[in-house]
């Protein structure tokens, strides 16, 4: 109660945390009521009834506190960065309540009619009881373990040479405990369907964008070797776990907080560039933003010299190299971290080149870089510099 108390909550966008606010919230919450009944001091009634009350029955009230399992399931499973984990968890964990309590029931029914009494209740005497024949000998692990094989066995309805019932009240257990099974049986079935649905919805999607591009080189009679590389460009990706719509699921996002993202993974980039070293933080993070991320296949030209420069670029992963005119002489390689092409979109007076190219860049494997555009970051420093 005193952490619910001490929890803010939103209104109009803002949490408020003033206690008085706290309390007003939490005092006309409908859980309120319910933490007040879970922690009435029901075993005051044994000063009355003794011990013939079992102690269970008296504490029952602190089921009213339920409410607070499922907050804290829905708090970890959105949380956890591996929220089907969870799931799975708790989907073990009700499997094994549920079984457990109708092992229960089935040692309480089997004590009112009789153990032993018949061929369907908990057995008098059994060839699993290795010191004595007397079930008045059982200690409670034998009990437990023997009524839980029992409930298992029935809620997945797996009967092996089970015992039929012979009473009415023994029908209408068996009964309702195996259409409890079903039941059971059934949302099981489908939850851990939704579960590996869960699991393989992103790879489902990501192949089926490389089926709609197949299916395109195969309506144009595109040539194997070009099929070829675009399989393994795709396996690329997936083993990369790059999202093709990376910039997409960010646009969900507001300005501020894609700022911040964008500030924490690639500021340093920006601080590497020796041009940017003297700009302040606000310009570099508003630079962030500009930033475009561009995937190359091996043997991919990133620019060529003489080609008019419109974009510099940051080397996040992968390797390239500097060749010649024919691409047969390497004359640097260029790893993780490297900025390239950042004079090609600065207008310098009286160079020879412009903003032409000066050399060729050619990508060794698969390479990962990020560029920025000529415009942007002009724009940019139109809004700063005013």
């Amino acid at each position: 109660m005193v952490a619910s108390f001490l929890s803010g909550f939103l209104e109009n966008g803002i949490v408020l945390r003033e206690p008085r606010r706290l309390w007003h919230k939490y005092r006309t919450s409908s859980k309120t009521k319910l933490d007040i009944l879970s922690l009435l001091p029901t075993d005051i009634c044994f000063i009355f009834t003794g011990y013939r009350v079992p102690y269970p029955i008296v504490r029952i009230n602190r089921l009213f506190r339920m409410h607070r399992l499922s907050e804290f399931i829905y708090r970890a499973e959105t949380r956890s960065s591996s929220p089907i984990l969870i799931r799975i968890g708790v989907l073990i964990a009700i499997l094994a309540i549920l079984t457990h309590i109708n092992g229960c029931l089935y040692y309480f029914i089997s004590a009112q009619i009789g153990i032993g009494s018949d061929v369907w209740v908990y057995p008098a005497t059994a060839r699993w009881r290795t010191n004595t024949t007397d079930h008045q000998q059982d200690t409670l692990w034998q009990k437990w373990s023997f009524c839980t094989y029992w409930s298992a066995m029935m809620l997945t309805s797996i009967l092996p040479n089970m015992n039929n019932p012979t009473t009415t009240a023994e029908h209408i257990f068996h009964c309702a405990v195996i259409l409890v099974g079903m039941l059971v049986f059934a949302t099981i079935v489908a939850r851990i369907s939704r579960m590996i649905l869960d699991i393989n919805k992103k790879r489902d999607i990501f192949r089926s964008k490389e089926e709609g591009v197949k299916g395109y080189l195969q309506v144009h009679k595109v040539g194997a070797d070009m099929d070829s590389r675009v399989t393994r460009w795709f396996n690329y990706i997936w083993s990369t776990k790059q999202d093709l719509d990376e910039e997409s699921v960010l646009t969900l996002l507001p300005e501020k907080l894609r700022m911040e993202i964008a500030r924490f993974v690639h500021i340093s980039v920006l601080k590497q560039v020796k041009l940017f070293h003297e700009l302040d933080e606000q310009f570099l993070e508003e630079l962030v933003l500009k930033l475009r991320f561009q995937p190359f296949s091996p043997d991919d030209y990133i620019c060529r010299k003489g080609d008019i420069g419109r974009q510099m670029y940051v080397v996040k992963r992968g390797k390239l190299n500097v060749v010649s005119d024919d691409g047969t002489k390497v004359f640097a390689t260029l790893g993780a971290g490297t900025v390239f092409g950042e004079l090609s979109i600065l207008n310098v007076p009286g160079s020879k080149n412009g903003n032409r190219r000066t050399a060729n860049v050619r990508a060794v494997g698969y390479a990962d870089l990020f560029s920025l555009s000529k415009e942007d970051l002009w724009d940019s420093l139109k809004v700063n510099c005013v």
